[in-house]
């Protein structure tokens, strides 16, 4: 696997504040090798022309801007000029910082202010000047007629996406077959930071796990190792059933000793697998998602054992999707799954 390749910026604005020297120069030198254009900031003209001659000796053609980042409207005008000059900013690294290497009962106040503001107040104003592009940068947005011409018409008011724009968007989605039809988690984080499928090819860590559950499947395929389904276990239904096995490329996320669900204290509560970002844990379904369905759900009970058992029913065009536990009875309930929904059709 090439490296370099894998993790290309070619073509990307990288920001690195307090990049004249030291550590800042070092991760301007990294990100630039790996083909992003550079910009930093100096609060002086001199630190400036020692800081490109420097980047000049090492074959790095950087973009330097005299700019103080505890001023908002001296940050807001490098932004703006970054943008113009170089292109929206992709990667903001606030580097900068400084200390005042003096005993607190000796440090003054006006010391320790200027510490905070450098080192806390400027990371915050940098970050509130570059991520409204980045946000818009993100996403591919339609196209939307003027104001001044709609006042004239009765044109649709969007002009939707150009095909190469609805390709490109198309071409984004992390298709994972969960089915979560309106919303998608893991769809939204791989717009935000721009992540693409090519760049994490490789050799899967895991492998699709059976599960003998009657309600949830489990895919570790999917995994991420977020762990959310284990803090909502342990810290909401206070059940621990499931936790991260394992170390380093082979952790993945399992009931103690691999057990299936059914031989643990899983009480089918869903919780986990509303959560799921990926796929990974889904609630079993007759029928595979291939088109978005508006589901209406009711709550139903049936007598079994002489017990009220509760369940959340779905129903799209007289077929039930899923049926899910609602309280206590249903969740330990020993019937099978297809044997519920028998009773419920």
């Amino acid at each position: 696997m090439n490296m370099e390749t894998l993790f290309s910026l070619e073509g990307k604005v990288a920001l690195v504040t307090g990049a004249a020297y030291g550590i800042g120069f070092a991760i301007a030198e990294a990100l630039a090798g790996a083909g992003a254009k550079i910009a930093f900031n100096c609060r002086s003209q001199e630190h400036m022309e020692k800081a490109l001659e420097a980047y000049e000796a090492k074959g790095i053609h950087a973009k330097g801007y005299l700019c103080d980042v505890t001023d908002e409207k001296e940050v807001e005008k490098m932004v703006a000029a970054i943008s113009a000059e170089l292109g929206s900013i992709d990667i903001l690294v606030n580097n900068a910082g400084i200390i005042k290497r003096i005993p607190m009962h000796e440090m003054s106040v006006e010391d320790f202010r200027q510490v905070v503001d450098i080192d806390l107040n400027a990371p915050f104003i940098v970050s509130k000047a570059v991520i409204p592009e980045m946000i818009k940068k993100a996403q591919i947005v339609a196209e939307v007629l003027p104001a001044e011409k709609r006042k004239a018409c009765f044109d649709e008011v969007s002009l939707g996406l150009t095909v190469e724009q609805a390709q490109k968007e198309a071409e984004r989605c992390l298709e994972c077959g969960c089915r979560e039809y309106f919303k998608c988690k893991l769809l939204n984080v791989a717009q935000r930071y721009e992540i693409h499928p090519e760049r994490f090819a490789g050799e899967m860590p895991q492998k699709y796990t059976k599960d003998s559950n009657s309600f949830i499947e489990r895919n570790t395929a999917k995994c991420i190792l977020c762990g959310l389904c284990v803090r909502s276990c342990r810290e909401v239904e206070q059940l621990s059933v499931l936790g991260l096995l394992g170390r380093g490329f082979k952790t993945s996320v399992a009931p103690a000793f691999a057990l299936p669900l059914d031989q643990t204290k899983c009480t089918n509560c869903g919780l986990c697998v509303s959560l799921c970002p990926t796929g990974a844990l889904t609630e079993k379904s007759n029928l595979k998602k291939q088109v978005p369905l508006a589901e209406k759900y009711s709550l139903e009970t049936l007598e079994i054992d002489g017990k009220k058992c509760d369940y959340l029913v779905s129903r799209y065009d007289g077929k039930i999707l899923r049926a899910v536990p609602h309280n206590e009875n249903a969740r330990k309930c020993a019937l099978e799954r297809e044997d519920v929904i028998s009773k419920l059709s």
